[in-house]
């Protein structure tokens, strides 16, 4: 029941083919695989303009004068801290926080997704399906056995910001090795590199799938065996004989083209910060944004009085 509905949600994405080809040639995974008042004092105030008053600086407090932070309801947090938590700006979730009340929210969400759309004003907006169609993927997909919902693990948390990869090896039951799978992207991102691997693992053989590091981890932390323990060199030949040289390249480097040194196992920061980069998502937000500034298009789109304010 579990497989029939996760095929039956994969043939529903229009770019999730790839999940039902998971028994991938090995021969096809390779490395070359080819981117936001008037001044006059007033003296005497009647009642009926201190209710008038009252009611103004109620409405646009947030707006005109305050910086503090409103508490969302449930609608707007989820949207906030769940729906875009991958694909939002900082610029952008500060602005929203500034508003207080639900229509500017309104307005803010619509044009968040209005300034990403592929084809501006049109009734359709593809990438907004597409980033809420990748999330009921990953929901589906990523969360079983991970004690979390699918969008808030690691491979989960990837395939949004990025979306599904070119090419995909799973590694289930390789001799001595835990469990892992690489994922190769080509030309995901503007702020990435062109081609890059992402691998998972399951460390100590257990629980959810997380980031493999070639620095902080090391390939001995992807072997079984005992001799591999603090001991790179053992652990690359037992990954280069369970599951090909490739692989073991790819454990001390994500990058395709970075030159390694498989003798002494000896790595650089270079696969971290490609880890840093696409996992955070800012700098991918920013490079999907249009080239005006975020606060000229929100505050231009919205009325006067629900205008972002300046900092």
């Amino acid at each position: 029941m579990l497989f029939s509905n996760l095929s039956s949600i994969s043939r529903s994405l229009p770019h999730c083919e790839w999940i039902r080809n998971l028994a991938m040639d090995p021969r096809r995974f390779q490395r070359n695989a080819a981117a936001i008042s008037s001044s006059r004092p007033v003296r005497v105030f009647s009642c009926s303009t201190i209710v008038l008053l009252a009611a103004i600086l109620s409405t646009c407090s947030g707006i005109a004068f305050g910086q503090k932070k409103q508490k969302l309801e449930k609608n707007f947090r989820d949207w906030l801290e769940r729906d875009v938590a991958y694909i939002i700006t900082k610029d952008e979730r500060d602005a929203f926080l500034k508003l207080t009340n639900d229509e500017a929210r309104e307005k803010f969400i619509e044009t968040f997704w209005e300034i990403r759309n592929p084809s501006p004003g049109s009734p359709t907006n593809t990438y907004k399906d597409e980033i809420y169609q990748r999330m009921a993927f990953a929901n589906a997909r990523f969360g079983i056995g991970s004690g979390a919902e699918g969008w808030r693990t690691d491979r989960g948390r990837t395939y949004i910001t990025l979306g599904p990869p070119q090419q995909k090896q799973v590694y289930r039951n390789s001799a001595n090795l835990y469990p892992m799978e690489i994922w190769f992207y080509s030309g995901a991102n503007p702020a990435l590199p062109p081609f890059f691997y992402v691998m998972f693992y399951q460390r100590e053989g257990s629980g959810d799938y997380r980031f493999y590091s070639p620095y902080t981890d090391g390939p001995d932390k992807l072997a079984t065996g005992v001799e591999a323990i603090n001991s790179r060199s053992a652990a690359l030949r037992m990954i280069r004989e369970s599951a090909g040289p490739e692989v073991a390249r790819i454990s001390l480097s994500l990058l395709p083209d970075e030159p390694v040194d498989e003798t002494t196992g000896i790595v650089s920061l270079e696969s971290d910060i490609l880890l840093m980069t696409s996992s955070a998502g800012e700098p991918i937000a920013k490079r999907l944004l249009p080239d005006w500034s975020l606060r000229a298009t929100i505050s231009t789109s919205l009325p006067s009085r629900l205008a972002i304010p300046a900092d």
